[in-house]
């Protein structure tokens, strides 16, 4: 390295900032000087590899590795931003916000908001491609950087503590749900933003509802009881409130005098009409999804199957257009155990392989353990229609 000319020795420093495999395109718009006469030596020495498909690469990692750690603080900083923003300039922030989250937040503490911004993107992303671990530690590395920046848009926070929220539900990670979101309502609280206070507690109990610690789910129920007054003008959703009193009776320890008398039974109230659109009156479609599904669930448990049907299926619907897979599993399983009471065993079926197919689009023991009520109720019908090798 140290018989290359200044002018290869330059682009060698660029292209071990940029990375293993990457674009001529980028190293064309990255580099201050034409890059064509540096790149021929470095390609005739062999420090560089060109592929067919008009990308480059090192030859061996420990070159690539011996360069970048070679450099000085300042060198890298600088050529880190270069390779930002020609990321930026060639579009690629869309579709790879990661990476130019990654060179920014290199390139010096005067463009750490720029990091944090694109930090947000790159976790939304992988939010939608169903990379919840890696959007997970996405995020937490973003609001580590956030905490850093008192004058950052506060938008940035709450869209940061969303979606690390919906990576800990899809990773089925009780600890990790229960911090963030008790961190959302704390921003939440402090921003005066009511409806999304009000939709991390529902959020909130639901999950933990959904992964078994109802104690816990029952005592964020009841902060959310003390958090709002009937009758106040912010609680525009009658689903939410109906919700509310079916869930204090489903889990009222319900302890009656025994004085050997039948108590008369009382059907469940009429739920509200058209809850969907109701709710959306005041949450936004992904904090609907899930105090939704719960009210299909209440509405189930409740004896009400059709209307539960209508609820779920309207959940599945929501859930997948926001992006949120764990909520569309758990609802088509409680759209199986409804067709099961309603006799409809083919339909169970079906319902129960599609909350199945849901979670094994993910890799992992939490898509396993996602599965595994829905695998079991299959077993059993399996069983009841005699197909006892399939069982």
């Amino acid at each position: 390295m140290e018989r290359l000319p200044t002018e290869a020795r330059a682009i060698l420093n660029l292209c071990a900032v940029i990375g293993r495999d990457f674009s001529l395109d980028l190293l064309e718009s990255a580099a201050s000087l034409d890059p064509l006469g540096g790149l021929e030596t470095l390609l005739d020495r062999k420090f560089l590899l060109e592929r067919p498909d008009e990308r480059l690469d090192f030859a061996h990692h420990l070159v690539r590795q011996t360069v970048y750690e070679g450099l000085s603080v300042l060198q890298r900083r600088r050529l880190h931003l270069s390779v930002a923003e020609a990321l930026v300039d060639l579009g690629q922030a869309a579709n790879n916000p990661g990476e130019v989250a990654f060179h920014y937040r290199h390139a010096g503490t005067s463009h750490r908001l720029l990091a944090a911004q694109y930090g947000v993107l790159a976790g939304e992303h992988l939010l939608q491609s169903y990379g919840f671990r890696q959007a997970a530690d996405t995020f937490d590395r973003t609001l580590e950087l956030l905490d850093t920046l008192p004058d950052a848009p506060p938008d940035l926070t709450r869209r940061a503590l969303q979606g690390r929220g919906i990576a800990s539900e899809s990773l089925f990670d009780p600890e990790g749900v229960t911090g963030t979101y008790r961190r959302l309502q704390n921003w939440a609280r402090s921003h005066g933003d009511r409806p999304l206070l009000l939709a991390t507690y529902s959020r909130l109990t639901t999950v933990l509802g959904l992964l078994g610690q109802q104690a816990e789910s029952n005592a964020v129920l009841n902060e959310l009881l003390d958090a709002i007054a009937p009758g106040e003008d912010a609680l525009a959703s009658h689903v939410l409130f109906d919700l509310l009193e079916r869930r204090r009776l489903i889990y009222n320890p319900g302890h009656s005098p025994d004085d050997g008398q039948w108590s008369r039974y009382r059907p469940a109230p009429s739920p509200v009409a058209d809850p969907e659109a109701d709710i959306l009156q005041l949450l936004e479609p992904v904090h609907a999804v899930v105090p939704l599904f719960e009210y299909g669930w209440a509405l189930l448990v409740q004896g009400q199957l059709g209307e539960a049907t209508h609820v779920l299926e309207a959940v599945v619907d929501l859930a997948t257009e926001t992006n949120q897979p764990s909520i569309a599993s758990a609802a088509y399983h409680q759209l199986a155990m409804t067709a099961r009471i309603l006799g409809d065993m083919e339909q169970s079926q079906a319902l129960n392989d599609e909350s199945i197919a849901i979670n094994r689009a993910v890799a992992g023991t939490a898509s396993e353990l996602g599965s595994m009520l829905p695998r079991i109720s299959s077993g059993f019908l399996a069983l009841q229609a005699g197909r006892l090798d399939e069982a």
